[in-house]
């Protein structure tokens, strides 16, 4: 029951009301004393196992069995930007991918027609570049990438600089497109010098149809402590309150992930299996520069996420902004047309604060606008730190368009 998060157990909790955990705490306490066993065994597997076949579910110890018996340690993701490294999320989240390409795309954008740090920072000039970029980053997204344990994924050529160049070779600097169908998609295969998934034999060749809650209860926290070590972390839900179900006992909230995954039966990569992972979005990021941490950011936000990162990072990197002023800059998020109808473009959707002189002439190059009033959380919600080059201080930021703090020691 949500009860829990209810003193008296039918209003919400109120500010400076004091809500504890106990069931979780004990939890995190087994977890803390027994590892990866204290979740996946005993009893704490047992009630979550009982909890969802009471709900209707066929979850079983046999499967907490087969997660345990096959966690795995991935090498992540990495890019580069300029003398920057980018180091991100693996499949079957979308995050690392995502940004490796989207940062080759500015690089060439950079090669071709000259610094993008140049252009005015929002303006309608640079939006129209990086909302270029987003757009076929994200249409490669939804055409490549899956659970690696299914599908052979060309993460090679999806990351390579040449593919990268080959795809932006579609803007016009003059022109704002909504990225017809035949540019959606590109063919990384062909930029793919050896196979870097140990996937089944397989390619994606269908649209992946997601269902998201454009607010869903996803959290992201970065850390630096005072020996260096450094952690980006993203955790997901999925909904706010995940499926609504608490494990009596322990605390938990299970999540919904698996909605993500489509019934169609035509859609084969997005089709439930056993033991397939659902695409995610999450981006939990460290960036080096020089070889050295720069770098350590994230954020929630759904589709919103890579979006957020990118223009993050670029106001700090291109515009010289401290990470706070470079988080609470407005953004924008253009995503690619709907699987279900592709012919009908996705709006550049973008932040009121822009101003509307922009927008103004973002609609005279030919985009369609959706505007939002100020800045939103529909945008995502960045938290980040920074570490000075040259005098190694690390400055945080956190996001206000979500709940979160900036905290020193």
């Amino acid at each position: 029951s949500l009860n829990i998060y209810s003193l008296d157990g039918f209003s919400p909790i109120s500010t400076g009301e004091v809500l504890i955990n106990e069931d979780l705490a004990n939890v995190l306490e087994l977890v803390r004393d027994q590892g990866r066993e204290g979740f996946y065994t005993g009893d704490v597997a047992l009630a979550i196992v009982n909890a969802v076949q009471e709900a209707g579910g066929i979850a079983t110890m046999s499967d907490f069995h087969h997660a345990i018996g096959n966690t795995r340690v991935s090498e992540p993701i990495t890019g580069t930007y300029q003398n920057y490294d980018i180091i991100s999320m693996v499949p079957p989240s979308s995050g690392g991918t995502t940004l490796a390409q989207f940062f080759n795309m500015i690089e060439h954008y950079n090669e071709t027609y000259g610094p993008i740090g140049e252009l005015e920072h929002n303006s309608a000039d640079y939006l129209h570049a990086i909302g270029s970029a987003l757009q076929l980053a994200y249409g490669d997204r939804r055409a490549h990438l899956s659970d690696p344990d299914f599908y052979n994924i060309p993460i090679e050529g999806l990351i390579s600089k040449a593919y990268a160049a080959d795809r932006f070779s579609v803007f016009d600097p003059e022109v704002g497109q909504h990225f017809p169908r035949e540019h959606y998609y590109g063919t990384p295969e062909d930029f793919q010098n050896t196979t870097t998934t140990d996937a089944v034999d397989g390619q994606l060749s269908v649209e992946i149809e997601e269902t998201e809650n454009p607010y869903g209860s996803t959290t992201h926290f970065t850390v630096i402590d005072s020996a260096g070590n450094i952690v980006s972390a993203t955790h997901t839900i999925n909904y706010f309150f995940g499926n609504g179900i608490i494990v009596p006992g322990t605390g938990i909230a299970l999540n919904n992930t698996m909605s993500p995954f489509s019934m169609n039966p035509n859609n084969e990569t997005a089709q439930i299996a056993p033991f397939k992972r659902p695409l995610s979005n999450m981006s939990p990021t460290i960036v080096l520069k020089d070889d050295e941490p720069f770098m350590a950011i994230g954020s929630p936000g759904s589709m919103r996420i890579t979006s957020a990162i990118v223009q993050t990072f670029l106001n700090v990197v291109e515009f010289d902004m401290d990470v706070q002023s470079a988080i609470e800059a407005p953004r924008i998020f253009h995503y690619v047309g709907s699987a279900v109808s592709p012919y009908n473009p996705a709006p550049l959707e973008i932040e009121g604060d822009i101003g509307a002189d922009v927008i103004n002439e973002l609609e005279a190059m030919g985009y369609i606008v959706s505007v939002y009033s100020g800045t939103s959380l529909y945008f995502g919600g960045v938290h980040a730190i920074v570490i000075d080059p040259e005098t190694g201080e690390m400055h945080g930021g956190a996001d206000t368009r979500r709940d979160g703090k900036a905290l020193g020691y």
